[in-house]
C-alpha cells in the first residue's frame, strides 16, 4: 500500500509539473505573439498617410479566394499545416474602387509575381474594378519577369503589359497552356495494397468515385468534362481577346500554334508576343522605374504603396446607413456535417448564419455566394432547409454561383428564388455517390485476421477491417437511389420542370453556365453584383446596405491574421502542390471509410487557372 501511495504522489507531482509547464508555455507563446505583433507593426512603421502622387501597387499573394480558409493561430504563426497563402478578392477590389476617386493615387502597378492562381469569376471581379479605374484616365500597368496563365488573365485588364528584360522564360514570359481535368486514378495501386473499394452511385456521369475503381477516365466522364473545359477555355480567351483588342480567332490560332511559331531563327518568343499584341514591350528595371516616375511626376522617388497598406491607411468603408440590409453569406469549400471554420461549409455553422439573417429585422434579402463541389448530402439538406425557412418568412433567397456550384452545391441552390451563375461557373453534377472501402485482404496478406461474434448479423457493420456485409451494401444502394430521387424531385420543384426532364439533365453530368441556362438549371448569367441587385428587386427595396454575415473570429485569430498580412511573403506554393492537391481531393472520400456517407461530390469540378 505504501509503495502504491508514493507512486501515486509521484505521478500527481509529475502531472502538476506538466500542467504548470503547459500553462507557462502558453503564456510565453502569447507574449511571443504580442511582441512579434508590435515588432511587425513597428517594422512596417512609417506614417499611415498616403503621399500625394502615389502609385497603388496591387501585389496579391498566393491564391485569390472568396473567403480565407481558417486555420489555428499557432499553425498560422509557425507555418504548420503547409497552408497556402491566400488573398481576399474583395480586399483587392475595395482598394481599387477607393483609389479610383483618390486624388493622391495617380495610377496602378500590377505586381502579380506572388499570385499563385484564382478562379475566373474572382479574377474577373478584380478586372472589372480595374476597368472602372481606367475610366478616370489613370493608367494601369503590369510589369513582371513572366506571367502564368492566371497572372496574364488579370494583367490583360491593364493599359500596358510589360516584360522584365531579365526574363528567361522558355515561352517568352507568357504561359497560355489551356485548362485540363486530370484526376489521380488509383485502381491498380489499391489492388496492390489489396484494398477493396466498392463504389455505389446514381448517375451515369457521376465520376467522383471512378478514381478508385478505374485506371483511366471513363467515356462518360471524358464526354462531359471535355465539353465544360472547352466552354471555360473559350470564355477565358474571349476576355483576353477583348482586353487586348484582338480577334478571338487570331488568339486561338496563336495559342494552338505557339510552339511551332517560335521555332525559328533567331529564337525570340517575347518579340513574337509583342508582334501578336499580347505584350507591349520588354523593359529593363531602369526603364520601368522611369515609367513609374512619369506616372507620379516625382523623379527618383519611390511612391509605391501596397494595396494592404493603402486599405489600412484609408480605413474601412463607410456604409450609407440605410435601414434595409441585404446580407451576403459566403459558402466556400467542401460541405460537411457539423460546425466548421471559414473555408469549409459546415451544415450547422452555415445554418446558424442563415438563422441569424432570419432573426435580424433589418435584413430584407439574402444572397448566398456558393463556391463548392459538394460533400455531405445531410449537410446540404440542412442548409437548404434553413434557406427555405427564410423564404417562408418572406425573405427572398438569391444564389450567386462562383467558379463551381455543383452536386451538393446545386442541391443547396435548387429551391432558391433566383439562381445566378458566372459565365465561367461549373454547375450541375446532379448525382449521388457513396463508397465502402475495406482492408480485410490487406490484413490477410500480412497474416492478420479479424474474427468474433455479434448479437446480430449486422453488428459492427462499417468496420473497415472486415469484409463488407452484403446486406449493408444493398441498403447503401437503396439509400443512394432514394437520395437521387429526392435530388431530382427538389430540382423539379424548384425549377418548375417535369421530373423526367430533370432526370435526363441530371445523371451526375457537369454543365457550363451557358448550357445550364439553356436547360433552365439557372435563371441568369451574372456576377455577385447582379445577384445583389436582383435580391433588392425581389425584396421590393430601392436603397440598402450590403453586409457580409461571417463566422466571428477569435481575438487570437485576428491578431495572428494581422501579423500574417503585415509580413506577407511571395505567396508561392510549395513544391509538389499539384500532387498533394490530387491526393487531398481523393482523401476526402477515403476519410469516410469508418462511417460511409451519402455524398454529393463533384471531384473534377475544382478547376483553378
Amino acid at each position: 500500500m505504501l509503495g502504491r501511495y508514493r507512486g501515486g504522489k509521484t505521478v500527481q507531482k509529475f502531472w502538476d509539473y506538466l500542467t504548470a509547464f503547459r500553462i507557462g508555455l502558453s503564456n510565453i507563446l502569447f507574449l511571443l505573439v504580442f511582441v512579434i505583433f508590435i515588432g511587425v507593426l513597428g517594422f512596417s512603421g512609417g506614417s499611415s498617410e498616403i503621399e500625394d502622387s502615389s502609385i497603388l501597387r496591387i501585389n496579391p499573394d498566393g491564391i485569390i479566394v472568396e473567403q480565407k480558409t481558417a486555420i489555428s493561430p499557432l499553425n498560422q504563426l509557425t507555418g504548420g499545416g503547409q497552408q497556402n497563402t491566400e488573398t481576399l478578392a474583395r480586399d483587392v477590389v475595395k482598394a481599387i474602387n477607393t483609389a479610383k476617386t483618390d486624388d493622391d493615387i495617380k495610377g496602378i502597378f500590377l505586381d502579380l509575381s506572388g499570385m499563385e492562381g484564382g478562379s475566373m469569376p474572382l479574377l474577373n471581379s478584380i478586372g472589372k474594378a480595374l476597368e472602372k479605374f481606367r475610366e478616370t484616365q489613370k493608367p494601369v500597368y503590369a510589369y513582371g519577369l513572366g506571367y502564368s496563365q492566371s497572372q496574364y488573365f488579370l494583367a490583360s485588364f491593364a493599359d500596358k503589359i510589360y516584360l522584365n528584360s531579365s526574363s528567361f522564360h522558355f515561352s517568352g514570359g507568357l504561359s497560355l497552356d489551356g485548362l485540363g481535368v486530370y484526376p489521380l486514378y488509383m485502381k491498380s495501386a489499391l489492388e496492390k495494397l489489396k484494398i477493396n473499394a466498392i463504389i455505389i452511385k446514381a448517375g451515369d456521369y457521376k465520376s467522383a468515385g471512378e478514381t478508385f475503381v478505374r485506371d483511366q477516365m471513363s467515356d462518360f466522364a471524358k464526354e462531359a468534362n471535355q465539353k465544360f473545359v472547352d466552354d471555360l477555355w473559350k470564355e477565358f480567351l474571349k476576355v483576353i481577346a477583348a482586353n487586348r483588342k484582338m480577334s478571338l480567332a487570331s488568339l486561338e490560332k496563336f495559342v494552338n500554334e505557339m510552339p511551332k511559331l517560335v521555332d525559328t531563327e533567331p529564337y525570340s518568343p517575347s518579340q513574337l508576343l509583342i508582334e501578336t499584341g499580347l505584350l507591349d514591350a520588354v523593359l529593363s528595371n531602369q526603364d520601368w522605374k522611369k515609367k513609374l516616375e512619369k506616372i507620379s511626376g516625382k523623379e527618383k522617388e519611390d511612391r509605391l504603396v501596397s494595396y494592404r497598406d493603402y486599405l489600412r491607411a484609408r480605413g474601412p468603408e463607410t456604409p450609407d446607413n440605410y435601414s434595409d440590409k441585404i446580407a451576403v453569406i459566403i459558402a466556400k469549400g467542401e460541405i460537411l456535417t457539423g460546425d466548421h471554420p471559414a473555408g469549409t461549409i459546415g451544415g450547422a455553422s452555415l445554418s446558424k448564419l442563415i438563422k441569424q439573417a432570419k432573426e435580424d429585422s433589418s435584413i430584407k434579402a439574402v444572397v448566398l455566394r456558393i463556391d463548392s463541389g459538394g460533400g455531405s448530402a445531410e449537410a446540404s439538406e440542412q442548409i437548404r432547409v434553413a434557406l427555405s425557412e427564410l423564404q417562408r418568412k418572406g425573405i427572398p433567397v438569391v444564389i450567386s454561383m462562383g467558379q463551381v456550384s455543383a452536386s451538393g452545391g446545386y442541391w443547396i441552390s435548387a429551391t432558391a428564388d433566383k439562381i445566378f451563375a458566372e459565365s465561367t461557373t461549373i454547375t450541375g453534377s446532379i448525382g449521388v455517390i457513396t463508397m465502402i472501402a475495406t482492408l480485410e485482404n490487406s490484413l490477410e496478406f500480412l497474416g492478420l485476421n479479424v474474427d468474433g461474434v455479434g448479437s446480430t448479423d449486422f453488428a459492427d457493420p462499417y468496420n473497415p477491417l472486415r469484409a463488407p456485409n452484403p446486406s449493408i451494401i444493398r441498403l447503401a444502394e437503396l439509400s443512394v437511389n432514394e437520395v437521387y430521387r429526392k435530388f431530382i424531385s427538389l430540382v423539379a420543384d424548384g425549377r418548375n420542370m417535369p421530373i423526367e426532364q430533370v432526370d435526363s439533365l441530371a445523371q451526375g453530368r457537369v454543365w457550363s453556365a451557358s448550357d445550364a441556362l439553356t436547360h433552365n438549371l439557372i435563371d441568369e448569367i451574372g456576377d455577385l453584383e447582379d445577384a445583389v441587385a436582383a435580391a433588392g428587386e425581389l425584396a421590393g427595396i430601392e436603397n440598402w446596405d450590403r453586409i457580409y454575415l461571417e463566422k466571428e473570429k477569435t481575438s487570437a485569430e485576428k491578431v495572428i491574421e494581422e501579423i500574417i498580412n503585415q509580413a506577407a511573403g511571395d505567396g508561392r506554393a510549395f513544391p509538389g502542390m499539384r500532387l498533394r492537391e490530387a491526393i487531398k481531393e481523393s482523401e476526402k472520400i477515403l476519410n469516410t471509410m469508418d462511417s460511409p456517407q451519402i455524398l454529393l461530390r463533384c471531384l473534377e469540378c475544382n478547376i483553378r487557372l
